[in-house]
């Protein structure tokens, strides 16, 4: 019996549901039940649990049958045949009588992958059909374990999937030789993505290489996974042999296409997969052979997974699947299929990036967001062998790091663009690279390093290209206080894009005037200049450029579009984007989600999910931390402005839940030592307001009529002797 199943022999990890669903079939008159599953997931362990129950209390037991070694329509039926007791009969007809006289009501057939058409026909009751076996069989099922269906008429699924985390944390630690903690025995359940062949070899091994050590060998999976125990198949002796025992039934053009399909790193859509397998090996022969019909086989037959999104198919593949895939693979084709690979993935870049502004924008940053993993991919494997094709990726991906929250990329990514661009020598791409590490600097509230990204000149430039440094430094200046500069820079960017009727371009410079003047103190024409950025958006079609300056007028106390919130809406956008940041580990994203949520609770009842934020903060000395109740802690320590500033709000709310604060209140709290110009001061204050927003304050620090206070309805309780 297969390793996977506890010591009692008869209890299964995880696959409660699967047995309930086979017995159902079982006992609903299936004559013909196949399970199904990719390598090393535990069919047949499975199978013995589910004909053990299926057969309790009747006469005969039932019998098993293992096809593994067997080469042909003989060597099946002398298995059978040996089961029934009758080593000498070789006829299926008799054997097939003999069956239906025993009494057996259950047959397992198992491992029948490398005989499967011969199994086929031996039990198939539709025309085209084994002559010598159409006997009466009477009451006789047969469960059948095998990678794909048989294919034949009458014939039931039960498929078989990875095990949940928790199944897979409760066989590790079973298995494990050594003490295991839960966190440990999950990282390896989600490195082995719930495979209970390749959980019971790291369990093995643990006797040896503790978790940690395991994961730090990701790379070397397929050679540190294997077991030493003699009572399971060769074939079960390492990862290695049990995907090559599967491997061996494959055309040339299935290993062709599993090979490919190992050059990605994660989900693609069959488009994806026909760009990166070129041309399939027996094309010669068969002219007609093209990607649809070998990647539905490969998903038949277990190596790849399915998962459709919308209308758009997406294949998967396991990362072992992955690995094994690019260790049979010959150094020039996989190098090949790479490279296809990494020009797809730029040309799909190039072309989504088109569409980022205006009616499409959300389905473009969707599916450069769902290519994100492979683009990255593309990114990293061009940038010594082909920099400007790097550099381009990486400028196609902007508008999907600055509005999709994948600013936590962080600083290799933007180092590593900026020297790709200056590896190719591009004017333009160098120019671009710095003008995305500067957005996203601004982004991350770091207006200092948005200013050192674009301190070169570059000469040979491209206009486009000088008119949007220009405006990114408009916005570098605004963030650092220099109005002055920050109102030439943005003025002559206005002027050219209104020439040049590009309403994105235009938009972008109002709304930073506009939060020039309003910082100002010029209500008026900061309003003004806001409405017509959001009016130009509106124009477009443009919902999320329209909602960021709808944003940056909430921060002044302005509404731009008077109408009211569909609360509802808004509370399943929300709810979405809190799943898309949960699934992708964005906790600030996923704090910042949970903060709206609760705002929209307080006003309408509880929000669904149970999606409720934190109505206490405990906050450290100095405010150096503030943490929410059951949430991540805001570290200020290395950021004294900000700090300064917070702890004003928070002794105000001490003293008086109510009290709010003047701009210049918190101006002389963040900056005590220092006389700033009054218009720099004000963005000074409008900067460190919005930073604590972004940090997670987003709903708890109000603007009234007064100045700006901490949400009375909120707690913030002292704790300076917590050892945060």
């Amino acid at each position: 019996m297969l390793g996977w199943m506890a010591a009692s022999d008869t209890e299964l990890f995880g696959r409660e549901a699967e047995v309930k669903a086979g017995l159902a079939l079982l006992r609903g008159g299936a004559r013909v039940l196949t399970i199904t599953g990719p390598a090393g997931f535990g069919k047949s362990a499975l199978a013995r649990e589910l004909s053990r129950r299926a057969t309790l209390g009747d006469a005969q037991p039932a019998r098993h049958v293992s096809l593994d070694g067997a080469k042909d329509r003989a060597g099946v039926l002398r298995r059978l045949s040996r089961a029934l007791g009758k080593n000498r009969e070789t006829r299926a007809d008799a054997i097939m009588g003999q069956l239906a006289k025993s009494g057996v009501t259950l047959v397992v057939l198992d491992d029948v992958d490398p005989v499967i058409a011969h199994v086929a026909s031996l039990l198939s009751r539709a025309p085209g059909g084994d002559p010598e076996a159409r006997s009466d069989l009477g009451d006789v099922a047969f469960l059948v374990t095998s990678r794909e269906p048989l294919g034949i008429k009458g014939e039931e699924l039960l498929p078989v999937g990875p095990l949940s985390v928790a199944a897979s944390v409760e066989l590790f630690r079973a298995r494990a030789d050594a003490a295991v903690t839960d966190d440990d025995a999950r990282a390896v359940a989600e490195l082995l993505e719930g495979i209970p062949l390749a959980i019971e070899m790291a369990a093995f091994r643990a006797q040896l290489l503790s978790p940690k050590e395991l994961l730090a060998r990701k790379s070397e999976l397929l050679r540190v996974l294997r077991t030493e125990r003699r009572d399971v198949p060769e074939r079960h002796a390492t990862l290695r042999a049990a995907l090559g025992w599967s491997l061996e039934r494959s055309t040339d053009d299935e290993r062709h296409a599993l090979v490919c399909i190992g050059a990605f790193d994660g989900p693609c859509t069959l488009e994806a997969i026909e760009a990166v397998c070129g041309t399939f090996p027996c094309s010669g022969k068969d002219p007609d052979t093209d990607a649809l019909d070998v990647v539905q086989s490969l998903l038949r037959r277990s190596w790849l997974t399915l998962d459709r999104r919308g209308d758009v198919a997406h294949v998967s593949m396991y990362e072992t699947v992955r690995a094994y895939a690019r260790d049979i693979a010959d150094a020039k084709e996989l190098a090949a299929a790479m490279e296809r690979h990494a020009q797809h993935y730029l040309e799909l870049a190039e072309r989504a990036a088109l569409h980022t502004y205006g009616a499409g924008a959300e389905a473009a940053l969707s599916e450069l967001e769902e290519a994100l993993p492979n683009l990255l991919a593309a990114f990293e494997r061009s940038r010594v062998s082909a920099p400007e094709r790097a550099a381009r990726i990486a400028v196609a991906l902007a508008d999907v790091i600055l509005f999709r929250d994948a600013c936590d990329l962080r600083t290799p990514f933007f180092t590593e663009a900026i020297a790709a661009a200056d590896a190719c020598g591009e004017p333009n791409l160098r120019a671009r690279t710095r003008l995305l590490a500067a957005r996203v600097a601004l982004e991350l509230a770091s207006p200092a390093d948005a200013h050192a990204a674009l301190a070169d000149e570059i000469p040979g430039i491209s206009e486009e290209t000088r008119v949007e440094l220009l405006r990114t430094r408009g916005w570098t200046a605004l963030a650092r206080g220099d109005a002055a500069a920050a109102t030439t820079a943005l003025s002559e960017a206005r002027e050219h894009y209104e020439r040049s009727r590009e309403p994105r371009g235009t938009a972008d410079a109002l709304a930073a005037l506009g939060v020039l003047s309003l910082a100002s103190g010029d209500l008026e024409s900061g309003q003004r200049a806001l409405a017509a950025a959001y009016a130009l958006h509106v124009d477009a079609k443009d919902v999320i450029r329209r909602g960021k300056v709808s944003s940056m007028a909430s921060l002044f106390g302005l509404s731009l579009d008077g109408a009211r919130v569909d609360k509802a809406s808004k509370r399943e956008e929300l709810l979405a984007s809190l799943e898309r940041r949960k699934a992708q580990g964005r906790s600030m994203g996923e704090a910042i989600d949970r903060i709206h949520l609760a705002a929209l609770s307080r006003e309408d009842g509880p929000a669904p999910d149970d999606a409720k934020a934190s109505t206490r903060y405990f906050w450290a000395k100095e405010a150096r931390f503030l943490t929410p109740e059951g949430g991540t802690r805001i570290d200020l320590t290395r950021h004294g402005s900000l700090r300064r500033v917070l702890l004003a709000l928070l002794l105000a709310h001490e003293e008086h839940a109510d009290r709010a604060l003047t701009a210049d209140e918190l101006l002389t709290a963040g900056w005590p030592e220092e006389k700033v110009l009054y218009d720099a001061g004000m963005l000074r204050v409008y900067t460190a307001v919005k930073r604590l927003r972004r940090l997670g304050l987003t709903d708890v620090l109000l603007r009234r009529d007064d100045g700006y206070l901490l949400d009375p309805g909120v707690r913030f309780d002292r704790d300076d002797h917590s050892s945060q």
